[in-house]
């Protein structure tokens, strides 16, 4: 049987989505002062990083930061949305949801093998290529696979306290990892601070909170039993369909740092990597989609509060790009002390990048309402989309430099956008047609 806890807590989401927005933006953000001070220690602990290492040593941090996100996307490839899908019909029940589990931690696996294969020879090139020694790039490497060892099974488990409403203790999680992070990260700079000691910090945030967060499920969901067929099938299914279209979005997603290494200098690499930490705040937006705004759209059947949510949702990631885009433009230098002397110089280059992350947080932001519901049946089409914009723009953009690589990410995802709201358009049209009986 559901806890009460976890019921009312449902109970008091679900009311606060079918009022007005004002009205459920204000219970949102009982939940979100909590991830406020989360992503505040995790921003500080990425500003502590940037002033402890030295531009060569942060360009060999942003690699390593890359070859991390780029493992944790290829090893999901749409298992977290279908975990998301599947579940949002069978939450109550805890023996399926247990099955869904076990299933998504078989397939997350088989996909991690392939993506340690793929990823890594690509990554090691790039640490050589910008002076680390062989043994260097290796403790690097083996750094980042075991704090990945433990975030592909976390993520997985999240997927329960997300469904069931749990939102104090994902909150208890973040805040524990955010706190042993930072301290961990002290600790070690006492004695000396190098990128596999910061890399380990994360990685052991990641150990402790898997492990906690495997109890919590553990009290409430039976992880003993075998994998549930139908579940494989249809996680099988979302991998199948997603694969071309991940992969393309891990290149474009990694494509900034990957320009600027190919083309531009170990600084250059530095300059992007310690801009992209002044981004760190759309965390927070993210934690609030992934763990509140997802999961209850997940959840919502009728169509009619669907649409309404999805352009309230919308609208709402649009005004807070624009104003952060605004006091980049109007503060660069106050903005640019946040990162130090090193990096004082990037006055034109700060606002492209907010621009450039402002972009991808409301991409983002589509895209996984399309995602939790399924309506990706065309999402291909922003391969051909995005590839013809880089091929017109290339001739004019010198992306040996940070500004030419920032405007390329800006120009180029335009179509993205676009396509984004049609996938929505022409998902919503089939759902009303299926409803209606004019399809099956």
């Amino acid at each position: 049987m559901e806890p009460t806890g976890t019921l009312a807590a449902d109970k008091r989401l679900s009311l606060s989505f079918r009022v007005m927005p004002v009205v459920w933006l204000r219970v949102l953000a009982r939940y979100v002062s909590v991830q406020v001070v989360v992503q505040a220690i995790g921003f500080l602990s990425g500003i502590f990083v940037v002033h402890m290492l030295d531009k060569k040593e942060y360009a060999l941090y942003t690699i390593a930061g890359t070859m991390q996100g780029a493992l944790n996307l290829l090893s999901d490839i749409g298992v977290s949305s279908a975990l998301t899908a599947i579940g949002g019909k069978i939450w109550q029940d805890s023996g399926r949801l247990g099955q869904l589990v076990r299933s998504a931690v078989q397939f997350r696996w088989w996909l991690a093998r392939f993506s340690v294969l793929a990823v890594t020879p690509v990554f090691c090139w790039m640490l050589l290529d910008h002076g680390a020694r062989y043994l260097y790039a290796a403790l690097i490497i083996v750094t980042i696979l075991v704090g990945c060892f433990f975030q592909l099974q976390f993520n997985v488990y999240l997927i329960v306290p997300k469904l069931r409403a749990q939102i104090g203790r994902i909150q208890k999680l973040d805040l524990w990892g955010a706190i042993l992070r930072l301290l961990t990260l002290l600790g070690v700079s006492l004695i000396h601070l190098n990128v596999p000691l910061a890399l380990a910090a994360a990685a052991l945030s990641a150990f402790v909170q898997y492990k906690i967060l495997g109890g919590w499920v553990r009290e409430t969901v039976n992880l003993q039993g075998g994998a549930n067929d139908y579940d494989r099938k249809q996680i099988a299914e979302r991998v199948k369909q997603l694969l071309p279209t991940v992969i393309f979005y891990l290149l474009q997603g990694q494509l900034t740092i990957l320009l600027i290494s190919f083309f531009g200098r170990t600084q250059n690499v530095a300059d992007i990597g310690a801009l992209t930490r002044l981004t760190a705040f759309f965390s927070l937006f993210g934690a609030v989609m992934s763990n509140i705004v997802a999961p209850y759209y997940a959840r919502t059947q009728d169509l009619s509060r669907l649409k309404r949510l999805y352009f309230q949702i919308t609208v709402l990631a649009a005004i807070i790009s624009l104003f952060l885009i605004s006091i980049s433009v109007r503060f660069p230098t106050q903005v640019l002390w946040i990162l130090g002397p090193q990096y004082m110089a990037l006055q034109r280059e700060v606002s492209l990048m907010v621009g450039v992350a402002c972009l991808n947080f409301l991409i983002n932001t589509m895209w996984v309402l399309n995602l939790t519901k399924g309506w990706t049946k065309h999402a291909w089409l922003q391969i051909p989309l995005t590839l013809t914009a880089q091929v017109v723009l290339l001739p004019y953009l010198d992306l040996s430099a940070v500004s030419g690589v920032l405007c390329f990410g800006i120009i180029s995802a335009f179509p993205v956008f676009v396509l984004q709201f049609w996938l929505f358009r022409a998902g919503f049209h089939s759902e009303q047609l299926r409803l209606d009986g004019s399809m099956p």
